[in-house]
């Protein structure tokens, strides 16, 4: 069986609570681990709900049918704590440690808690909607909203897989997330559930990718240039553009193109241009964000006036800060600033720029202007905070 043992994603402050949720469910289990093998047991010989509920109090804490005369509605909360043995446990354990960290430090602690609490809820409801519900528990619902939101958020971040913990590979999120969900979709097809809820599991994914897609729309996290939302846009762009261009439109140019012009010298250099910029456009597609840096620094010096447009001039200067191509970053935000004046992320992009003048380029002077608007406009308590701490390093120097 293929898992996951860690990610490439940088954690800005320590996991609290999600250190917090794997501890809680390590103690609850060491205190329920006979009380459940016991309840296995009389599960096994099919005693009544009611009679293991008096006999084995620890039962009222499992997610039971709504029919049953022991259902309750804490048990939608309880039974994500409970496991039914070790391999359970740990299964649950490391999967909540590989992917809910990062999702904790995108969302904040509190929201966090509250995700994956409200997750294990809709997992448990999906169960119960969508299959002939028998007793379930497991922590397995809750951690699959999360890796939900994690492919949501991050869907090209590198995970580590090992396989018998002799091979090891890494692979995207997308992928990994994307096979596991497939695997559960199969099975629940299949007559051979194995007493595994894979409902739950389905649920749990279905809508932690749905709440990390809503949260992306609507602007209330801010939004990342490797988030699902922002490759679907950039997958709209590209094939609007293809669409445009297998019109004969060019527009780069921004005029429609004709099959022939009266100065070949200029259609030359026209179709080099064109050459140029495709190239650009093809690296981004295949993802190759090295490739696409090294072809617009080329770009650039045949042609210094040129800009993409708009999200593709954003999306590159993004990459190449990303990428520690400190130069290529600060021409491409340069030339953002001065095709782009108006667009609403100006001022993160002046804070960017000013960043990169006096970290890395040498250039204190020059961020000072752009440090001091960005610093008055910015919205962000926090970016507004870096600004002002760049302009006091400025100062000190």
């Amino acid at each position: 069986m293929l898992l996951p043992i860690g990610t490439d994603r940088r954690h800005k402050r320590f996991p609290l609570i999600n250190t917090a949720l794997i501890v809680v469910n390590v103690f609850v289990f060491l205190g329920t681990m006979q009380a459940i093998a016991q309840v296995d047991y009389l599960l096994a010989n099919f005693a009544p709900f009611s009679q293991i509920a008096d006999r084995v109090p620890v039962f009222r804490f499992f997610l039971l049918p709504v029919d049953s005369a022991v259902h309750q509605v804490h048990q939608f909360f309880t039974y994500q704590f409970l496991h039914a043995d070790w391999e359970h446990l740990l299964g649950n354990m490391l999967f909540l440690f590989v992917f809910g960290n990062a999702v904790e430090d995108r969302l904040g602690r509190l929201a966090y808690l509250s995700f994956y609490l409200a997750g294990g809820i809709l997992a448990g409801l999906g169960y119960m909607v969508f299959d002939t519900p028998s007793p379930m528990l497991g922590a397995s619902g809750a951690i699959a909203a999360v890796t939900g939101a994690y492919l949501a958020l991050f869907p090209l971040s590198r995970v580590t897989i090992t396989f018998m913990f002799v091979y090891f590979w890494e692979v995207p999120s997308l992928f990994l997330v994307g096979l596991y969900f497939a695997y559960d979709v199969v099975m629940a097809m299949s007559d051979r559930f194995g007493g595994v809820a894979y409902l739950a599991h389905i649920s749990g994914n279905l809508s932690g990718f749905a709440v990390g897609i809503g949260l992306l729309y609507f602007r209330i996290l801010d939004r990342e240039i490797y988030d699902f939302v922002a490759l679907v846009d950039r997958w709209k762009r590209r094939q609007q553009m293809r669409a445009v261009t297998r019109q004969g439109h060019q527009p780069w140019l921004g005029s429609a193109g004709v099959k022939k012009k009266k100065n070949a010298a200029f259609n030359a250099d026209d179709q080099r241009l064109a050459d140029a910029r495709q190239a650009i456009a093809q690296a981004l597609d295949a993802q190759d964000t090295a490739a696409a840096i090294d072809l617009y620094d080329e770009l650039l010096n045949d042609y210094p006036d040129q800009v993409l447009p708009r999200d593709t001039q954003y999306d590159l200067a993004n990459y190449a800060m990303n990428h520690d191509r400190h130069a290529a970053a600060a021409h491409a935000y340069e030339r953002f600033l001065d095709a782009y004046a108006a667009d609403p992320r100006i001022d993160e992009v002046r804070l960017l720029l000013g960043l990169i003048y006096i970290r890395y380029l040498d250039r204190r002077e020059d961020a000072r202007p752009l440090l001091t608007a960005a610093a008055d406009r910015l919205h962000d308590p926090a970016r507004q905070s870096l600004a002002r701490q760049l302009l006091s390093e400025i100062d000190t120097d």
